[in-house]
């Protein structure tokens, strides 16, 4: 099985997942530049490379407290 997980830099996304998670068959999609999940032809190719039978979501616009 393979997982996608959009946004695991994010706030919320880091606290979830690590780099050195032990979970087998993780991919992380997190090169805004290449995969800009706003751009439907970005997540056609994303998804037709990776080819997950899951997705986490967690990609989100943060913005910090001040």
């Amino acid at each position: 099985m393979r997982t996608l997980i959009t946004g695991s830099t994010s706030m919320i996304g880091r606290s979830l997942v690590s780099e050195d998670s032990p979970l087998s068959g993780i991919v992380f999609a997190d090169n805004h530049s290449e995969w800009d999940l706003r751009n439907y032809d970005a997540c056609y190719n994303l998804f037709n490379q990776v080819r997950p039978d899951y997705v986490i979501h967690l990609a989100s616009l943060n913005g910090n407290i001040s």
